[in-house]
């Protein structure tokens, strides 16, 4: 069993905890507007810190910040896997898991849920560093196809293979385990919306960020 801080790091404990910060929206087109442009907003930001790493000349110290940064995008894309398109096509993160396992899945599940490492029985660990373009370009064609899918059982297969290959990309490309990035995805929106989710939260978080943007900027001119 996969346990962090004295907790089951499991689908069901996932879950729960996700949908704790989901907004509460009021109708149907706003849960799927939120689903699909999060994902595409959160996966971009993985890409660019994948650019950055392999192409920009970090120093040591950035590269570390980036490796560190780069998996917990992936966190944020399972985050809407298994909130906003989970209630939308309505599936559990445990049928996710069923489809992953197949015919073990009497097994492996327990009472709350799948251990959430043990998609790692499951997954071919080969991902060649040296070729990372590839690598890169076939995960953003299994996340591509989310956009060529809308019968539920289908989605349900689309986002099993997308977990697929996030658990063996934060494994082979940053030495983490899947449970580990799930864990910090919601020890951080445990900080950021201690009661939950809150539009005034989010509000802050948005003036928040430009403010420290601005002041970013400033320095940078500063120095020039």
């Amino acid at each position: 069993m996969s346990m962090i801080n004295e907790e089951n790091i499991t689908t069901k404990w996932y879950q729960e905890n996700a949908l704790r910060t989901l907004n509460n929206f009021k109708d149907r087109d706003s849960l799927k507007l939120n689903a699909y442009m999060g994902i595409i907003g959160e996966y971009g930001e993985f890409f660019d810190y994948i650019k950055k790493l392999y192409t920009h000349n970090l120093d040591e110290e950035k590269k570390k910040e980036v490796c560190d940064m780069a998996p917990k995008e992936l966190g944020d894309v399972v985050w809407y896997l298994v909130t906003s398109l989970a209630i939308y096509y309505d599936y559990s993160m445990d049928e996710i898991y069923e489809q992953i396992i197949d015919g073990d899945k009497i097994d492996l599940k327990q009472e709350d849920g799948y251990d959430i490492d043990c998609i790692y029985d499951y997954i071919n660990l080969d991902l060649e560093q040296e070729n990372i373009f590839e690598q890169m370009m076939r995960f953003k064609m299994i996340l591509n196809k989310l956009d060529l899918v809308s019968e539920r059982e289908k989605v349900i297969k689309v986002v099993a293979e997308i977990m697929k290959e996030i658990a063996k990309i934060v494994k082979c490309l940053f030495g983490e385990n899947l449970s580990t990035i799930l864990y910090l995805n919601i020890e951080k929106l445990r900080k950021r919306y201690p009661l939950g989710f809150s539009n005034e939260t989010a509000n802050y978080r948005i003036n928040a960020q430009k403010k420290n943007k601005e002041e970013e900027f400033l320095k940078l001119l500063k120095s020039d």
